[in-house]
């Protein structure tokens, strides 16, 4: 089912349970792992301190399951934004322990790189987030928001993708949009992300 938000589109049960622990025991296994890092710009509400922390990332190089969610955000893209899209960045499976958090960011870069050596530069134009475990059953807190605007009283409005609460589900938007990961106070959490790029804009 495919749920259209002023910034996000979500899309539930886009892969099954079973996959989702799949995913989750391949790349703890073969996933090369980085200790997430931090970052001096705080987003729109310009708190830079405890910018992030996470247990662990673990970059997943494998076709099968970079196929399944770019062919996702490429049929979600066809029904609305119709970019030009061309690839997939290596996924990455993203671990949140109670006390971890992802303060507000964006996804894109100011200039079209190529960071892959492909020979030609492009920029980053969809992300998308995919919930590899359920929320009421195995953790707390932990919900990615995308940033609105600031109100009048001078307070960040963003939305809450709830549809994220269910394992297999998926959330797509621009990578120029502000977003979060709210702290985690029980269990563990965990997530796929990816950035799916095309030539810059004109």
């Amino acid at each position: 089912m495919l749920n259209c938000h002023n910034h996000y589109v979500a899309a539930t049960n886009i892969i099954s349970k079973n996959k989702c622990i799949e995913i989750i025991n391949w790349g703890l296994k073969h996933g090369k792992r980085e200790v997430a890092k931090t970052f001096a710009d705080g987003g729109p509400d310009n708190k830079s301190e405890d910018f992030r922390g996470a247990a662990g990332i673990f970059w997943i190089r494998k076709q099968e399951y970079s196929e399944i969610f770019l062919n996702a955000v490429k049929d979600i893209n066809e029904n609305l934004w119709k970019l030009n899209l061309t690839f997939c960045e290596p996924l990455q499976l993203s671990v949140y322990d109670p006390g971890h958090f992802y303060h507000w960011h964006v996804d894109s870069f100011i200039k079209p790189e190529d960071p892959f050596n492909l020979g030609t530069k492009t920029v980053r134009k969809l992300s998308f987030s995919v919930s590899l475990n359920d929320k009421n059953l195995n953790y707390k807190g932990g919900d990615l928001q995308i940033f609105n605007r600031i109100t009048h009283e001078n307070k960040v409005d963003f939305a809450t993708i709830k549809e994220l609460h269910s394992a297999g589900s998926i959330a797509v938007f621009p990578s120029a949009k502000d977003h979060r990961v709210t702290k985690i106070t029980e269990g563990r959490r965990y997530s796929l992300v990816g950035w799916v790029h095309g030539p810059p804009f004109v």
